[in-house]
């Protein structure tokens, strides 16, 4: 069903709640026998009351029998605002059947109990709606949006129309059928239903692709359909022409992405000259202190650098550095300016605990992952990422990887992940034990950022072994690993993790 149709099914069934309850309240007030079980109130309003109840139900089995099917194709974990509408969903379905068998088979206990289930009835379907409402408006407007001249626009048609035969297709006939608005809501609608099957839509709209990259992305999906809700050679071709629409408009995101990747790379330039510079220029200690609080606070307050201070000029310059990384926009001279200011006012703060007679501070060799695959693999077998911070215990894989996982990662990405900035520092790294079927540890996955910026997935390293055994070929080893990549995307720097670390 369209967007529009649930939408406009979800308010009818909303309005038929409120009817069918104070109907309910009306006729409670009218005598009731007790001996014969039979109300004094018109018969006409109780065959209202009882035609706006089977007409409630109608809407409710229309409505399951739309959701309860797809719940079978689903391999990733469902958001919370969907569990708890299918929770919901459930909950009115048992109050029906229960109202319906007291009314019908009990009446000794219609007075007393009907009346509190169908008010209750009429409180889930008010959260029911409350949730899934506003979700379908919105999924109406940007349909509208769409045909107003975004994806389903003149010009994403005559693209479809020029380019999809490029990815193959041949037949003229189904090309006219694709490359129409009908042909791209048809698209867009098997996309979000059959195509979350395995992953969400952010993996597949992580980048532009060409129109034979999409049909190529869209079999794969398709092969690993066929176990669950089959995508038909018809619904790929839908699917390939809606993203072959798409994609001007992921491009834009693209260049913009890349704008402000230019972007944070020269500020952090400037924050190096500036460090350069920071003892040599001129320095009022006032005017110093009132450029840090005004550029400083834009983000977070400014008693959190009191609590943890830079310890000395390094660590300063390594504060901005991550001041800018996280979007701060400010001059050269301003800059040099903050780290000449945290320079003065926290000098030798304190250093970094060691451990032992190293002089590495503690977390150091955390970031020490090699990236030679043997040597990573000699890494990983030794288990010592099992002292990294961790998810609290295994659990199903929402991605490509097998039956069940663990993510372990060190203290750079987990100091990172808990101060909620945008971009994780160089050397942040990330273990992710792969288990079988049957609960044995058959493989690791693994992340390490190795340059300042992401630079497209390039600035990661990237590795992935199915196996425990030495000498297995790891199917991933490198920087840039499309395999990889095509799904980080979707995350915070390239990190899917959800977690904080030490919660």
């Amino acid at each position: 069903m369209s967007p529009i149709g649930n939408a406009t099914l979800g308010l009818l069934f909303l309005g038929l709640a409120f009817a069918a309850t104070f109907l309910m309240y009306h006729l409670w007030g009218y005598p009731f026998d007790e001996k014969r079980k039979r109300s004094e109130a018109p018969p006409r309003l109780i065959r209202i009351h009882r035609l706006v109840g089977y007409a409630f139900v109608a809407i409710y089995v229309i409505m399951m029998w739309q959701m309860v099917p797809r719940l079978w194709t689903y391999q990733v974990e469902l958001p919370a605002r969907t569990v708890a509408h299918l929770l919901l969903g459930m909950t009115i379905g048992v109050i029906l059947i229960v109202k319906i068998v007291i009314v019908r088979f009990f009446k000794h206990m219609e007075s007393k109990l009907v009346p509190g289930l169908g008010t209750g009835l009429l409180i889930c379907t008010v959260l029911l709606m409350g949730l899934a409402l506003p979700a379908g408006i919105r999924e109406t407007l940007l349909l509208r949006n769409a045909r107003a001249g975004g994806a389903f626009s003149a010009e994403r048609i005559e693209r479809v129309r020029d380019l999809l035969p490029l990815a193959g297709l041949e037949d003229a006939r189904l090309l006219t059928s694709l490359a129409s608005e009908e042909g791209l809501i048809s698209g867009r609608g098997v996309l979000r239903t059959k195509c979350t099957q395995c992953h969400d839509l952010r993996t597949i709209l992580a980048r532009p692709r060409t129109p034979d990259e999409w049909r190529q992305t869209v079999r794969r999906m398709a092969e690993r359909s066929q176990v669950l809700d089959v995508i038909r050679e018809d619904e790929q071709w839908m699917v390939t022409a809606y993203l072959i629409a798409v994609t001007p408009t992921l491009q834009a995101t693209v260049r913009l992405q890349r704008e402000q990747r230019r972007q944070t790379t020269a500020a952090m330039e400037a924050v190096r000259r500036a460090g350069a510079r920071g003892m040599q220029v001129p320095y009022d200690e006032t005017a110093a202190m009132a450029t840090f609080e005004s550029r400083c606070s834009q983000c977070h307050a400014l008693d959190s650098v009191e609590r943890n201070p830079p310890t000395g000029g390094e660590a300063a310059l390594a504060l901005v550095e991550r001041m800018v990384m996280n979007g701060l926009v400010a001059t050269e001279e301003d800059l040099a300016q903050i780290v000449r200011y945290l320079t003065e006012t926290y000098p030798g703060a304190g250093e970094p605990e060691t451990t032992g007679d190293s002089s590495e501070p503690v977390g150091e060799a955390q970031s020490a992952i090699p990236t030679d695959p043997t040597q990573l693999f000699e890494f990983l077998s030794e288990g010592s990422y099992r002292s990294w911070a961790h998810e609290a215990m295994r659990h199903p894989s929402l991605g490509p990887h097998p039956a069940a996982v663990q993510v372990f990662v060190n203290q750079a990405l987990a100091a990172s992940i808990a101060s909620g900035i945008d971009v994780h520092p160089q050397g942040s790294s990330a273990v992710k034990e792969l288990f079988d079927e049957d609960g044995e540890l058959g493989g690791w996955a693994v992340s390490s950022k190795t340059r300042p910026s992401s630079e497209e997935g390039n600035g990661w390293f990237w590795y992935e072994v199915l196996g425990v055994e030495p000498g297995l070929a790891p199917i991933a080893a490198g920087e840039g690993v499309e395999l990889c990549t095509g799904c980080h995307a979707a995350g915070n720097d390239f990190v899917l993790i959800d977690f904080v670390p030490g919660s």
